[in-house]
């Protein structure tokens, strides 16, 4: 059983990366000269150590499919579509 220090830390991880991705979408949004890609990479980095926190345990799904899911369309937007299909890959692998 995942204890809850794991799901907090999973929980903490993925707030940062949703966190990045309102800041890309704001600079998108307002035409600002801020690092896009850079924030996406945060977000991607974010939400992929969110999803590897959980991947070793057997009590974690849904969340842990969505978490890997959600940092594949993270890899897209990066114009990464080999990254996101092997993040995708790990998803049936869990």
């Amino acid at each position: 059983m995942t204890d809850k220090h794991t799901w907090r830390q999973a929980e903490e991880r993925h707030d940062k990366a949703m966190w990045c991705l309102d800041q890309a979408e704001i600079v998108k949004l307002h035409k600002l000269n801020n690092d896009i890609d850079g924030l996406l990479k945060d977000a991607l980095y974010y939400e992929l150590d969110a999803a590897m926190l959980l991947s070793e345990q057997e009590d974690t799904e849904p969340s842990r499919s969505i978490l890997f899911d959600s940092a594949a369309n993270i890899a897209n937007r990066l114009g990464k579509p080999s990254l996101a299909e092997c993040i995708k890959r790990r998803i049936g692998n869990g």
